[in-house]
Order: C-alpha cells, then structure tokens, then sequence
C-alpha cells in the first residue's frame, strides 16, 4: 500500500484521468506560459500523460511508473518532483484511488 504520495516505486500503478480530452490541445500555451516556470522535463511529463490519455482513451487503464521513467529517462526520486512542479502550477492533480489504495490518479487540469 501506498503510504505517501511521495514514496514510489518502479512498480507503482498509476492511471490517467482526462475530463479536457475532447477539446483541442494548445502546446504553445504550455511551451510559451509554464515551461519557463516548471523546466521542460515537467512539459516533457505533462505531454506524456496527455498522449498516454489519448491512447487510452480515458478508459482507466492502469500503468506502472518503470514506463514513465524509461520514456523520460529519469530516476524515480526525480519523477516526484518533476510531479510536483506540474502540481505546483495546476497542471495536475495527484490522488490517491478510493478502491485501490496502492493506485495513483493524475488527474490533468489544462
């Protein structure tokens, strides 16, 4: 079970949640307003994300962090706080699930 939103694993399930999936994405909005604020591993993160919604087509489909991290190339201690710089600017929203507490939701808000 999950503890913390802060302590992850390679093995940690996580799914994504995309109420703005039908409407058209602006990249220059992100690239040009908060990848000056947040570094472009947390634009590189949210992009992830996004098209990982797409491909799942909202359907919950549960994933595991190891995929994340190989497509970013990044450690695990460095995927949290590249999260939390989304979080920090709104762009996320990170919970825990109800059901499965050993189950992460990114919710994405833009």
């Amino acid at each position: 079970m999950l503890n913390s939103l802060d302590k992850l694993t390679p093995d940690t399930k996580y799914l994504v949640i995309n109420a703005h999936i039908n409407r058209s994405f602006d990249h220059s909005g992100l690239t040009n307003l908060y990848q000056p604020i947040i570094g472009e591993k947390a634009i590189a993160l949210y992009n992830l994300l996004w098209s990982m919604s797409l491909d799942d087509h909202n359907q919950l489909v549960l994933h595991k962090h190891y995929e994340i991290q190989s497509m970013l190339n990044c450690k695990i201690e460095n995927l949290v706080a590249i999260r939390k710089q989304l979080e920090a600017v709104k762009l996320i929203n990170t919970l825990i699930s109800t059901e499965k507490k050993d189950v992460l939701i990114y919710s994405l808000n833009l």
